[in-house]
């Protein structure tokens, strides 16, 4: 099988995906609405963000020019790290849902809590798959065009590349657009730098990494 028939699946793999994440942007525009909490316009926008790395491998597949597919590319690789950006914004769960009590652990009884946490939840979870998806598609094409060594060292260098990226999103606060100022984004990075920062970006990068294998082995399983 070849690389282009190989992602040539991308656009069968994207179309179902549709469904589903527009039934969550639904429910958090409904929730933006009657609940009036940024949290909802934030988790829409953020799982939105991590459906354009997805779109870009699909749009990619079907051009022939390299020089479109180089765009393709840079763009997958600015946008990727929105998908699992998404992780770290488990942080936002409410406070309070659980508390220890003489009796034990008395959990809330909010229903919009417990919305929130669904909500966020499962953003991470549709944002962590689709950068798989997108990612595997990648590798796959990478595999066929380079070989499996080449793909899987891809795969490494932008589990890493998806690391740098969340560090820069989360705590110097640059978007996948503000790629367009590399010197602010450098000189942030320069005065930001520290231990924790190289956790930070290992910390991910591995997880990024792990995730991925994890889901190439259920994908093969299924294959076979």
């Amino acid at each position: 099988m070849s690389g282009r028939e190989q992602t040539g699946r991308g656009w069968r793999t994207f179309w179902p995906l549709l469904l589903p994440v527009a039934a969550y942007e639904l429910a958090c525009f409904v929730l933006l609405i009657t609940r009036g909490q940024y949290l909802y316009f934030m988790m829409g926008w953020n799982v939105f963000l991590a459906l354009l790395p997805l779109v870009f491998v699909s749009i990619a597949e079907n051009v022939r020019r390299r020089w479109l597919t180089a765009v393709l590319a840079v763009l997958w690789i600015l946008f990727l790290p929105n998908a699992f950006y998404l992780l770290t914004d488990l942080i936002h769960v409410p406070k309070g849902m659980s508390t220890a009590g003489a009796g034990g652990v008395i959990y809330s009884t909010s229903i919009h809590q417990w919305i929130q946490l669904l909500v966020i939840g499962v953003g991470a979870v549709m944002g962590t798959l689709m950068g798989l998806e997108s990612l595997r598609q990648v590798r796959g094409w990478l595999a066929s065009a380079r070989g499996s060594l080449f793909s899987w060292c891809a795969v490494g260098a932008v589990s890493l590349l998806c690391g740098v990226g969340i560090y820069i999103g989360r705590f110097l606060r640059f978007n996948s657009w503000d790629a367009l100022n590399i010197p602010s984004i450098v000189e942030r990075m320069m005065e930001e730098f520290s231990w924790f920062t190289v956790q930070y970006i290992a910390l991910f990068t591995c997880i990024i990494f792990v995730l991925f294998v994890f889901y190439e082995l259920i994908q093969r399983s299924n294959r076979t």
